[in-house]
């Protein structure tokens, strides 16, 4: 019989390095904390993510939700030296809308703390040097001055999107392409009966070979691609080519899907709607399309990362950073990995919607669904709508 080693999950520090002048790790801030009459009776906070909770449970007065948004305190004992908080939710919309904190906060995150998220995250979460690695390993091979798009396309777990969803991000692409082409010819001046066909040759930065500045102005294009299935990666890397990227790594799948006919271009509007049976991983379609990539990274011959592994999860940690190193998001719905990646970067996402459609984010920060939880009188103080509420409305859609 042959017995296999048990999965070692990760820790904080196999994903990212200790902030300066902050100490994680809580044995060095209370040694044998364990041991403290305290710990057995220490206070445990939940603060829960779910889209439909604010609908389906509402928000009473005594709630964390109504403590953290009225109370000084937070709705925290300060009497006790262990508090514990748990949750995946962005919460400090929240206390930045608290009346004790809010002038306090606006002081700490300027501009009415649009870009919060990207300020704390880039100060407590700096990669580890072995994710930092894999984060170095891609953009390395991206050319410079290219427009990078990622794509993040979760097939599996909770919310998960279709197989017949999957065109539909190469669609969105296509549009941000268009976008982002329309922003460079905005930046280029034409006046009708100019010199060199209607160049405003007077506009800062142009040399004297205004064809070569125009140039140097178009926009090149590469993506990024994040996802949890193989067979979405094979998929994308036959109809893209060696305009994507991937990490060398990926998570175990059990099927595959056959490339389709999508080509991505500024003419794709549609998305394949249909849904065609899967196939086996080791089918001949599954091996020519995986294979058939220009890329030289020899993702047909990379071993599956175990998902909840170290390497796995710094894999993911790694997406997660990747993408966010993308100029252009678009993202899976109700997705904290998404929000993780456009929140860090402080840019508008697209997101596609479980319909197919591309719609485009008002806020760069990560979704706080409770809002309207509020709005429905739940909470032991009132307060006023602000454009940070009304923001986070496309986190419903």
């Amino acid at each position: 019989m042959r017995l296999s080693a048990p999965i070692q999950s990760a820790n904080f520090t196999d994903l990212f390095q200790s902030p300066e002048n902050l100490t994680w790790d809580l044995n060095a801030t209370l040694p044998h904390y364990k041991d403290l009459p305290e710990y057995k009776t220490k206070p445990e906070i939940w603060y829960p993510y779910c889209r439909n909770c604010a609908l389906r449970s509402p928000i009473a007065p005594d709630s964390t939700w109504s403590q953290l948004l009225c109370d000084a305190d937070l709705g925290i004992n300060h009497t006790t030296p262990i508090v514990q908080i748990f949750s995946t939710q962005w919460f400090l919309p929240v206390i930045q809308h608290n009346p004790h904190w809010r002038r306090e906060l606006c002081h700490m995150f300027p501009a009415g703390g649009s870009n919060a998220f990207q300020a704390l995250a880039k100060t407590l979460l700096r990669p580890a040097m072995a994710v930092q690695e894999k984060i170095d390993s891609v953009m390395k091979r991206i050319p410079e001055g290219t427009t990078l798009i990622g794509l993040q396309v979760r097939r599996t777990e909770n919310n998960a999107v279709g197989q017949g969803i999957e065109d539909s991000f190469l669609s969105c692409a296509a549009e941000v392409v268009e976008e982002e082409e329309a922003k460079a010819a905005a930046m280029i001046s034409w006046r009708p009966g100019s010199g060199s066909g209607g160049l405003d040759r007077n506009m800062t930065g142009f040399d004297d070979d205004a064809e070569d500045s125009v140039l140097r102005r178009t926009p090149k294009f590469a993506y990024y691609l994040a996802t949890d299935y193989r067979p979405t990666r094979a998929h994308f890397q036959a109809i893209v080519g060696n305009q994507l990227y991937v990490l060398d790594s990926t998570f175990q799948s059990q099927k595959a899907q056959p490339p389709s006919s999508f080509s991505l271009s500024s003419s794709s509007t549609n998305a394949s709607g249909s849904e065609s049976a899967d196939s086996d991983d080791t089918s001949p379609a599954f091996a020519a399309s995986y294979s058939s990539s220009s890329l030289s990274q020899s993702t047909s011959q990379t071993e599956a990362v175990v998902r909840n592994s170290v390497q796995g999860v710094q894999t993911a940690v790694a997406e997660m950073f990747l993408l966010a190193q993308s100029d252009r998001i678009i993202s899976s719905p109700y997705s904290t990995f998404g929000y993780f990646a456009h929140g860090y970067a402080n840019v508008q996402p697209n997101i596609v919607k479980r319909d197919g459609t591309c719609i485009k984010r008002r806020s760069t920060q990560p979704c706080f669904q409770y809002w309207f939880g509020f709005a429905n009188g739940g909470a032991k103080c009132s307060i006023r709508s602000t454009v940070e509420m009304s923001e986070d409305y496309d986190c419903w859609l």
